[in-house]
Formats: C-alpha cells, structure tokens, sequence
C-alpha cells in the first residue's frame, strides 16, 4: 500500500512547486527579520506594524507587539 502511495503522481520542478505554493512572498521584503523582541537587535514593534500585511507573515514578532 505504501508504495502504491508514494508512486502516485509525478514530481514538480521548482518552478512548478513555486506555482502552487504563491512563489517566495519573503523576497525582496523590507527591514529586519525580527521585530519587538527584547534584548536582540531587532526593529520597534511600531515598525513591524508599518510593515505591509504580505511580509507580518515572514517575521519573528514578540507577542507584546500585539493588543489584547
């Protein structure tokens, strides 16, 4: 059974795999890769907030950045 599984379909080149995965929405992105974190040298959580939405996704963020 396993191997009937594993042999279903045909493998993806990166090209295809990046297709079906929306491509590397992180490149090209803006400023660090951490924000609020304290004791690291990262940016200001008012900095991650001015980061548009598609990149919030691509960052360490310290839950004190976030309103409860």
């Amino acid at each position: 059974m396993k191997k009937q599984i594993s042999n279903l379909g045909k493998a993806l080149n990166k090209a295809e795999q990046k297709q079906i995965n929306g491509g590397d929405k992180c490149l090209g992105m803006p400023g660090p890769s951490c924000y609020g974190m304290p004791g690291m040298n990262c940016g200001s959580c008012e900095d991650y907030n001015a980061l548009p939405p598609k990149y919030q996704t691509c960052v360490m963020v310290y839950v004190g950045c976030f309103s409860v």
